[in-house]
Protein backbone atom coordinates (compact mmCIF):
# COMPACT_ATOMS: atom_id res chain seq x y z
CA UNK A 1 0.00 0.00 0.00
CA UNK A 2 1.03 3.30 -0.70
CA UNK A 3 2.50 5.22 2.27
CA UNK A 4 0.11 8.02 2.30
CA UNK A 5 -2.47 4.85 2.98
CA UNK A 6 -0.58 3.64 6.18
CA UNK A 7 -0.98 7.26 7.16
CA UNK A 8 -4.24 7.85 6.71
CA UNK A 9 -4.89 4.51 8.67
CA UNK A 10 -2.47 4.78 11.19
CA UNK A 11 -3.16 8.45 12.01
CA UNK A 12 -5.51 10.97 10.27
CA UNK A 13 -8.60 8.43 10.71
CA UNK A 14 -7.46 7.75 14.38
CA UNK A 15 -7.31 11.14 15.41
CA UNK A 16 -10.57 11.74 13.60
CA UNK A 17 -12.42 9.22 15.50
CA UNK A 18 -10.54 9.99 18.60
CA UNK A 19 -12.02 13.49 18.09
CA UNK A 20 -15.45 12.91 16.98
CA UNK A 21 -15.70 10.47 19.89
CA UNK A 22 -14.66 12.83 22.12
CA UNK A 23 -16.72 15.37 21.45
CA UNK A 24 -19.92 13.56 21.39
CA UNK A 25 -19.08 12.20 24.63
CA UNK A 26 -18.27 15.71 25.96
CA UNK A 27 -21.91 16.44 24.88
CA UNK A 28 -23.32 13.57 26.06
CA UNK A 29 -21.70 13.64 30.05
CA UNK A 30 -20.53 16.96 29.83
CA UNK A 31 -21.51 17.90 33.64
CA UNK A 32 -20.26 14.71 35.27
CA UNK A 33 -16.81 14.49 34.00
CA UNK A 34 -15.52 16.16 37.34
CA UNK A 35 -16.22 12.34 38.43
CA UNK A 36 -13.35 9.32 37.85
CA UNK A 37 -16.28 7.04 36.19
CA UNK A 38 -16.96 9.22 33.82
CA UNK A 39 -13.69 10.35 32.76
CA UNK A 40 -12.36 6.13 32.96
CA UNK A 41 -15.81 5.92 30.38
CA UNK A 42 -15.10 8.27 28.53
CA UNK A 43 -10.98 8.02 27.54
CA UNK A 44 -11.96 4.44 27.19
CA UNK A 45 -14.68 4.95 24.71
CA UNK A 46 -12.12 7.68 22.53
CA UNK A 47 -9.51 4.83 22.78
CA UNK A 48 -11.39 2.49 21.87
CA UNK A 49 -12.85 4.62 18.94
CA UNK A 50 -9.30 5.60 17.45
CA UNK A 51 -8.02 1.77 17.55
CA UNK A 52 -10.99 0.92 15.26
CA UNK A 53 -9.54 2.40 12.25
CA UNK A 54 -6.26 0.51 12.79
CA UNK A 55 -7.97 -2.48 13.51
CA UNK A 56 -9.86 -2.97 10.37
CA UNK A 57 -6.57 -1.60 8.32
CA UNK A 58 -4.25 -4.48 9.71
CA UNK A 59 -6.92 -7.00 9.89
CA UNK A 60 -9.34 -6.44 7.00
CA UNK A 61 -6.73 -4.87 4.77
CA UNK A 62 -3.20 -5.63 5.53
CA UNK A 63 -4.33 -9.13 5.59
CA UNK A 64 -5.16 -9.17 2.03
CA UNK A 65 -1.68 -8.35 1.12
CA UNK A 66 0.79 -10.58 0.53
CA UNK A 67 4.63 -10.62 -0.99
CA UNK A 68 5.53 -10.44 -4.73
CA UNK A 69 2.86 -9.18 -7.43
CA UNK A 70 -1.11 -9.73 -7.50
CA UNK A 71 -2.45 -10.33 -10.56
CA UNK A 72 -5.64 -8.17 -11.25
CA UNK A 73 -8.45 -9.34 -12.73
CA UNK A 74 -7.80 -7.38 -15.90
CA UNK A 75 -4.62 -9.27 -15.91
CA UNK A 76 -2.55 -5.91 -14.62
CA UNK A 77 0.18 -6.78 -12.64
CA UNK A 78 0.68 -4.54 -9.93
CA UNK A 79 3.22 -4.20 -6.76
CA UNK A 80 1.20 -4.11 -3.04
CA UNK A 81 2.45 -0.40 -2.69
CA UNK A 82 0.65 0.17 -5.84
CA UNK A 83 -2.80 -1.35 -4.79
CA UNK A 84 -5.23 0.80 -4.44
CA UNK A 85 -8.09 0.44 -1.32
CA UNK A 86 -10.32 -0.44 -3.64
CA UNK A 87 -8.63 -3.26 -5.28
CA UNK A 88 -8.09 -5.02 -2.27
CA UNK A 89 -11.59 -4.67 -1.00
CA UNK A 90 -13.50 -5.28 -4.38
CA UNK A 91 -12.28 -8.56 -4.95
CA UNK A 92 -9.98 -7.37 -7.85
CA UNK A 93 -6.93 -9.32 -7.13
CA UNK A 94 -7.22 -12.89 -9.31
CA UNK A 95 -3.89 -14.50 -7.76
CA UNK A 96 -0.26 -13.23 -6.26
CA UNK A 97 2.65 -14.22 -8.14
CA UNK A 98 5.53 -14.99 -5.69
CA UNK A 99 8.75 -13.11 -5.86
CA UNK A 100 10.77 -15.97 -5.07
CA UNK A 101 10.48 -18.89 -8.19
CA UNK A 102 11.99 -22.43 -8.92
CA UNK A 103 13.45 -22.76 -12.60
CA UNK A 104 13.71 -26.31 -13.46
CA UNK A 105 15.78 -27.33 -16.59
CA UNK A 106 17.98 -30.03 -17.91
CA UNK A 107 21.22 -28.55 -18.83
CA UNK A 108 23.76 -29.90 -21.26
CA UNK A 109 27.81 -30.07 -20.41
CA UNK A 110 30.17 -30.34 -23.20
CA UNK A 111 32.82 -32.65 -23.14
CA UNK A 112 35.06 -33.80 -26.04
CA UNK A 113 33.73 -37.76 -26.38
CA UNK A 114 30.41 -37.31 -24.74
CA UNK A 115 27.69 -34.92 -23.61
CA UNK A 116 26.54 -35.07 -19.93
CA UNK A 117 22.63 -34.08 -19.27
CA UNK A 118 21.69 -32.76 -15.63
CA UNK A 119 18.45 -31.60 -14.53
CA UNK A 120 18.89 -28.79 -12.18
CA UNK A 121 16.44 -26.91 -10.18
CA UNK A 122 17.61 -22.93 -9.42
CA UNK A 123 15.74 -20.55 -7.13
CA UNK A 124 15.59 -17.23 -8.60
CA UNK A 125 14.42 -14.10 -6.89
CA UNK A 126 12.46 -10.84 -8.98
CA UNK A 127 12.96 -7.73 -7.71
CA UNK A 128 9.90 -5.54 -5.98
CA UNK A 129 10.79 -2.76 -8.81
CA UNK A 130 9.78 -1.60 -12.28
CA UNK A 131 12.04 -4.06 -13.52
CA UNK A 132 11.18 -6.89 -11.51
CA UNK A 133 7.18 -6.34 -12.41
CA UNK A 134 7.91 -5.77 -16.42
CA UNK A 135 9.86 -9.31 -15.78
CA UNK A 136 6.45 -10.69 -14.36
CA UNK A 137 4.20 -8.88 -16.91
CA UNK A 138 5.40 -11.10 -19.39
CA UNK A 139 6.12 -14.13 -17.24
CA UNK A 140 4.66 -17.26 -19.81
CA UNK A 141 7.73 -16.13 -22.29
CA UNK A 142 10.51 -14.82 -19.96
CA UNK A 143 10.65 -17.92 -18.20
CA UNK A 144 11.41 -20.20 -21.25
CA UNK A 145 13.94 -17.20 -22.33
CA UNK A 146 15.83 -17.53 -19.07
CA UNK A 147 15.73 -21.49 -18.66
CA UNK A 148 17.68 -20.84 -22.22
CA UNK A 149 20.00 -18.34 -20.55
CA UNK A 150 20.88 -20.73 -18.01
CA UNK A 151 21.21 -23.20 -20.21
CA UNK A 152 23.37 -21.26 -22.42
CA UNK A 153 25.95 -19.61 -19.34
CA UNK A 154 26.37 -23.63 -18.47
CA UNK A 155 27.00 -25.00 -21.73
CA UNK A 156 29.37 -22.49 -22.62
CA UNK A 157 31.14 -22.39 -19.26
CA UNK A 158 31.63 -26.57 -19.68
CA UNK A 159 32.86 -25.60 -22.86
CA UNK A 160 35.65 -23.65 -21.06
CA UNK A 161 36.42 -25.86 -18.35
CA UNK A 162 36.61 -29.35 -19.30
CA UNK A 163 37.07 -30.74 -16.33
CA UNK A 164 33.47 -30.07 -15.19
CA UNK A 165 32.41 -33.29 -17.19
CA UNK A 166 35.74 -35.04 -17.26
CA UNK A 167 36.08 -35.16 -13.39
CA UNK A 168 32.51 -36.93 -13.50
CA UNK A 169 34.79 -40.04 -14.35
CA UNK A 170 32.22 -41.63 -16.42
CA UNK A 171 29.10 -41.94 -13.48
CA UNK A 172 25.81 -41.51 -14.18
CA UNK A 173 24.99 -41.30 -10.59
CA UNK A 174 26.70 -38.07 -8.84
CA UNK A 175 28.34 -39.03 -5.87
CA UNK A 176 27.80 -35.86 -3.01
CA UNK A 177 31.80 -34.79 -3.72
CA UNK A 178 30.69 -34.60 -7.70
CA UNK A 179 27.66 -32.74 -7.01
CA UNK A 180 29.70 -30.10 -4.65
CA UNK A 181 31.82 -29.05 -7.60
CA UNK A 182 28.63 -29.01 -9.62
CA UNK A 183 26.91 -26.88 -7.86
CA UNK A 184 30.04 -24.72 -7.15
CA UNK A 185 30.77 -24.36 -11.48
CA UNK A 186 27.44 -23.90 -12.26
CA UNK A 187 26.77 -20.91 -9.72
CA UNK A 188 29.89 -19.37 -11.48
CA UNK A 189 28.18 -19.44 -14.73
CA UNK A 190 25.15 -18.25 -13.33
CA UNK A 191 27.01 -15.16 -12.13
CA UNK A 192 27.66 -14.33 -15.85
CA UNK A 193 23.77 -14.23 -16.51
CA UNK A 194 22.57 -10.80 -16.12
CA UNK A 195 18.57 -9.59 -16.37
CA UNK A 196 17.20 -6.84 -15.09
CA UNK A 197 14.85 -7.58 -12.36
CA UNK A 198 16.37 -11.24 -11.57
CA UNK A 199 18.58 -12.38 -8.81
CA UNK A 200 20.28 -15.90 -8.59
CA UNK A 201 20.78 -17.60 -6.27
CA UNK A 202 24.28 -16.50 -4.44
CA UNK A 203 25.96 -19.27 -3.03
CA UNK A 204 25.11 -23.29 -3.48
CA UNK A 205 22.04 -23.85 -1.24
CA UNK A 206 19.97 -22.01 -4.35
CA UNK A 207 20.98 -24.65 -6.64
CA UNK A 208 19.45 -28.52 -6.30
CA UNK A 209 21.19 -31.26 -8.85
CA UNK A 210 19.54 -34.46 -9.67
CA UNK A 211 22.20 -37.20 -9.10
CA UNK A 212 21.02 -39.29 -11.70
CA UNK A 213 22.39 -38.09 -14.91
CA UNK A 214 22.39 -38.57 -18.57
CA UNK A 215 25.62 -39.10 -20.83
CA UNK A 216 25.48 -39.18 -24.61
CA UNK A 217 28.59 -40.62 -26.57
CA UNK A 218 29.45 -38.40 -29.74
CA UNK A 219 29.28 -40.06 -32.73
CA UNK A 220 31.61 -37.62 -34.37
CA UNK A 221 32.93 -34.37 -34.06
CA UNK A 222 29.74 -31.94 -34.13
CA UNK A 223 30.03 -28.82 -36.30
CA UNK A 224 28.73 -25.34 -35.36
CA UNK A 225 25.22 -26.09 -37.17
CA UNK A 226 25.30 -29.32 -35.99
CA UNK A 227 25.46 -27.86 -32.10
CA UNK A 228 22.69 -25.77 -33.01
CA UNK A 229 20.16 -28.49 -32.86
CA UNK A 230 20.91 -28.47 -28.76
CA UNK A 231 18.61 -25.63 -28.80
CA UNK A 232 20.31 -23.11 -26.84
CA UNK A 233 20.31 -20.12 -29.58
CA UNK A 234 18.38 -17.02 -27.77
CA UNK A 235 15.89 -14.70 -29.26
CA UNK A 236 17.91 -11.53 -29.06
CA UNK A 237 14.76 -9.42 -29.22
CA UNK A 238 13.80 -10.66 -25.95
CA UNK A 239 16.82 -10.18 -24.52
CA UNK A 240 17.17 -6.63 -25.14
CA UNK A 241 13.45 -5.99 -23.91
CA UNK A 242 14.45 -7.93 -20.51
CA UNK A 243 17.57 -5.52 -20.25
CA UNK A 244 20.09 -7.81 -21.27
CA UNK A 245 23.07 -6.11 -23.14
Amino acid sequence: MHQTMHLYFYLVLPLLFACTGLGIMWLIVGHHLQHLPAQALVGSITLLLALLPILFFRYFVHSQLQQGFARLNNDQIKLPEELSLGSLLGDQIDSWIPANQLVETTTCLYGENEHLYVKITVHISISADKYGKHFVEGLDKNIPLLIKKIQHAIYSASRMDPDMVMSLNGSTLLNEDDEAVLRSKFLSALETIAIQGVTFPVDTDGIHIDRQVRKEKLQSIKTADQEEKLDLTLDDSLLRSLGVG
